[in-house]
């Protein structure tokens, strides 16, 4: 656990090694269970820790001793000078300052005077946490974390702004990949967030940018759209400034050299990261999106994924459906901690999992709603980050019994971070944000004809194609899933038999093993009798 990693470390030629420090390179979640073979994920290699090299010495000068300039001391241990970096309040300035410091990996010494005169990460009204770290060459060990602490310019304070990027991909290039409920997720939330942050910070000073395939085509969430909307805020944003990204859609881990985690842009046509030209035109890793937040300068930064895993297209993915990859906690991880983010993070294992749902829509995305409506508001007003993201974290799991397949989510949350409010909600305020109420889940039908016992009219295969395109309609009725023993589905069976030209029927409708509606009903053909059918749902 992250309590326990500070609790212990190794000796290596007299130093003391955190796990901290090596944390980039011999991370694994999941080791445990890997280890006794329960999970199927691989453990990546790395090298025996024996053969690695040590950190360079590091020393620091405070900069209102050295003309407003950090001053960085390091010196070759044995393991040469490799990055460099710094992050200023908790966000990662670069991921490296070497440059133009004349430095080789094998100096004996190497000496960096960085300037933080008005750098854009520093608050001006309060004591600013700047912390330096530096890698050996080949970047497997770090040095131990310093920090040394300025105070910021007296100004005026203001009231914070809100910038959001917020992006949600129904539509895909083709249709395997596309999802009913991942668009109406971003608006839902994008108009909930509007409502709460202009409230309580001004209408002036809440800035969201909705990118959704239910727009007109230059508001899709297309890559070049998303960076785009980050880059408009660059110039904008102050060190006191929120900046909260949501994500929904597909998302899929790629292992091997290129191993992150990517959330795939409405121009995806499948999800095969092995694909370079897909990989780099229509999918953004975390990493990509780790520099796109660094050059925002918002201190207070929030980011939320509701994105299913893609199962049926990464075929690592296709024995897990209870709890996210190493991959992808390893990415959220990194993150975090190259940029101070709070994280939420509530994907489930395949598109089957996550488009069908009782309520409409996406299960982190309602649950999140359903605590903004006043479940989760903090004096019964304030919506507090870490009180919204912890409900939903405890909402989902309870919402997913009846669905199964969706795992609890993730948080994480960066060392020093201090939860932020983000909205206010009046009474009034909470009544407009609407949930639908729970859908009727129906499953595959079953028919027999009396004399020759099987379906020799194919009536099952009529009724549940037209249960699955009513439950493909916008604002559909019903749920129709593909599987037979959905938990608190309803079954329709039926009877039939045939004379005269006339069909006569027997139908039930069975849910939890109890029959809940039972019918005659007498048809010219089956295709009638399929439409009687369907007007007796409930």
């Amino acid at each position: 656990t992250p309590e326990a990693m500070n609790l212990l470390h190794y000796v290596k030629e007299g130093e003391l090694i955190n796990l901290e420090q090596i944390k980039e390179s011999y991370y694994e979640p999941k080791l445990f269970s890997k280890l006794l073979e329960l999970n199927s994920e691989p453990i990546r290699t790395s090298d025996n820790l024996a053969n690695v090299k040590l950190h360079p010495k590091l020393s620091l000068k405070h900069p209102l001793k050295n003309d407003g300039k950090l001053g960085i001391n390091l010196g070759n241990n044995g393991g040469g000078i490799g990055r460099v970096i710094i992050l200023i309040n908790g966000k990662e300035v670069s991921s490296d300052v070497r440059s133009g410091a004349n430095s080789t990996p094998d100096a004996s010494s190497l000496e960096i005077d960085y300037d933080i005169t008005d750098h854009p990460f520093l608050y001006n009204d309060r004591v600013n946490k700047i912390t330096i770290k530096a890698y050996n060459t080949d970047g497997t060990l770090s040095t131990d974390e310093k920090s040394l602490y300025v105070f910021g310019e007296e100004k005026s304070l203001e009231a914070p702004n809100l910038y959001a990027v917020i992006a949600g991909s129904s539509d895909y290039d083709g249709e395997s990949l596309d999802l009913k409920f991942a668009a109406k997720d971003a608006t839902d939330l994008a108009n909930a967030l509007q409502l709460s942050a202009a409230k309580y910070l001004g209408t002036e000073k809440t800035n969201i940018t909705l990118l959704t395939t239910d727009q007109e085509e230059s508001k899709w969430p297309t890559k070049a759209n998303i960076r785009k909307a980050f880059e408009n805020y660059q110039t904008k944003a102050k060190a006191n400034d929120i900046l909260l990204v949501y994500l929904s859609g597909h998302g899929v881990n790629h292992a091997g050299d290129m191993s992150d985690f990517y959330y795939l842009t409405c121009t995806a046509g499948s999800g095969d990261m092995n694909n370079t030209v897909l990989r780099e035109e229509a999918a953004i890793s975390s990493s990509e999106f780790t520099e796109y937040i660094k050059a925002v300068p918002a201190l207070k930064q929030i980011l939320i994924i509701d994105a299913c895993h893609s199962g049926r297209l990464a075929s690592s993915l296709a024995s897990s459906r209870s709890a996210m990859s190493s991959t992808q906690i390893r990415a959220l991880e990194r993150m975090k901690d190259r940029t101070g983010l709070f994280v939420l993070a509530g994907s489930a294992a395949d598109a089957v999992s996550y488009e069908t749902t009782l309520y409409g829509q996406g299960l982190l995305t309602y649950s999140l709603l359903f605590g903004m409506k006043g479940a989760a508001l903090r004096d019964n007003e304030f919506i507090d980050v870490l009180d919204l993201f912890q409900f939903a974290a405890n909402k989902v799991p309870e919402l997913a019994e009846e669905i199964g397949g969706i795992q609890k989510p993730e948080i994480r949350v960066p060392e020093d971070g201090k939860s932020v409010d983000i909205g206010r909600l009046s009474p009034a305020d909470r009544d407009a944000i609407i949930l639908a109420a729970p859908k009727p889940v129906y499953v595959h039908s079953r028919f027999q004809d009396e004399s020759a016992i099987f379906d020799r009219l194919d009536l099952s295969e009529l009724v549940d194609q037209q249960l699955l395109e009513l439950s493909k309609q916008d604002d559909a009725p019903i749920a129709f899933v593909d599987d037979k023993s959905f938990s608190g589905a309803t079954l329709i069976n039926g009877r039939y038999s045939e004379s005269n030209g006339l069909i006569k029927a027997t139908i039930t409708f069975v849910k939890n093993g109890v029959i809940s509606k039972k019918v005659e009903l007498e048809a010219v053909n089956s295709a009638v009798l399929s439409e009687a059918i369907l007007n007796e749902l409930e």
